[in-house]
């Protein structure tokens, strides 16, 4: 991974205005069909030149804890071995409800991920009446989550065809 430490906190041009999490959602019902390239949209930094980048390489089995507001990207893979990336996206409630967090100074898309989140000891996502009251009411039609259910829809005749005879 590589981070842009002096760009925290501060402005970088990003085609973050072309993506909407609900749109994403509902062009995932496609992806199983992407498998020479994906073709959901995704923001990124545009023209952007790092003032001053750190390269973290953790050890095999290593972890990364960062902020998603932190402007960062992955390195290209020159060891010739196989490298894996999980991510496990967390949310604070506490920072949520007071709005406490990472500086958003360039961020300009739309919809919301939160209700993909749940509480790890009982399961619940957040109340819908806090998500709208911190995001805004969504468009009626929107895709709101992606959904085992989704999952098993769009993998459909793709999956079947993949599978051994």
């Amino acid at each position: 991974m590589s981070f842009d430490l002096p760009s925290f906190g501060r402005e970088v041009q990003n085609s973050s205005s072309t993506f909407d999490y609900y749109q994403n959602n509902a062009s995932r019902l496609t992806t199983a069909a992407q498998v020479e390239r994906e073709q959901q949209p995704r923001p990124g930094a545009l023209e952007h030149q790092p003032l001053d980048e750190l390269v973290v390489l953790p050890p095999v089995g290593g972890a990364l804890l960062f902020s998603g507001a932190q402007l960062h990207r992955s390195v290209p893979n020159t060891s010739g071995v196989a490298r894996y990336s999980v991510d496990f996206r967390t949310v604070d409630a506490r920072d949520l409800m007071t709005r406490r967090g990472a500086p958003l100074v360039d961020v300009h898309c739309t919809g919301t991920a939160i209700r993909d989140f749940r509480n790890v000891g009982n399961g619940t996502g957040f109340d819908e009446e806090l998500v709208v009251r911190l995001f805004g009411r969504p468009p009626d039609g929107a895709m709101l989550v992606f959904g085992r259910e989704d999952a098993e829809r769009s993998a459909g005749p793709a999956a079947a065809s993949r599978e051994p005879a």
